[in-house]
């Protein structure tokens, strides 16, 4: 199913049945592997990542904590983890069978979530990495060092679910 060329598409699959409520009688895709495993690797380290930026954000920030460079790319790698949450609660919610629909607009759009949380996070890090050289007199060296190894450690988890949900197959 190819979404491309119409985008509203898959609403043509729905039909009414004898109660009148609609049901779906598109294409389904299955998992080609063990669904819980899967699910449970995508799961675990994407809710990991999102409480290791959370919890970096609790840190009382000082001048770093304020530069544009970094904070930007704190709130975007936030952001973008919480919907990767919300398009993982959309593929799981359905069951074994997906609908193909439902596989255009979550599974397939995750790497790319993915890769661009991990993007913004290198980009945070490295952001007050150089302003922590730049200036350590004046920035509280553990609060700093505490938040720079949350964001490397979600970065590097943005990295693995990246990598992980491209290997995903459903027929």
């Amino acid at each position: 199913m190819n979404m491309s060329k119409n985008k509203w598409s898959h609403l043509n699959d729905f039909r009414p049945d004898e109660s009148g409520r609609y049901k779906y009688e598109g294409e389904f895709l299955h998992y080609t592997g063990d669904r819980v495993r899967t699910l449970l690797l995508l799961w675990i380290p994407s809710v990991l990542s999102f409480l290791l930026l959370f919890g970096a954000g609790f840190f009382p920030r000082t001048f770093i904590g304020s530069h544009i460079a970094a904070i930007v790319g704190y709130i975007a790698g936030v952001i973008l983890s919480v919907v990767a949450l919300c398009k993982l609660y959309s593929l799981t919610s359905r069951g074994e069978d997906v609908p193909a629909y439902v596989y255009e607009k979550t599974l397939k759009r995750l790497p790319g979530i993915y890769m661009t949380s991990a993007f913004m996070m290198i980009t945070s890090v490295i952001a007050s990495v150089v302003l922590l050289i730049m200036d350590a007199s004046t920035i509280s060296l553990i609060n700093e060092t505490a938040t720079i190894v949350l964001r490397t450690i979600a970065a590097v988890l943005f990295m693995f679910l990246f990598f992980k949900s491209r290997s995903i197959e459903l027929s």
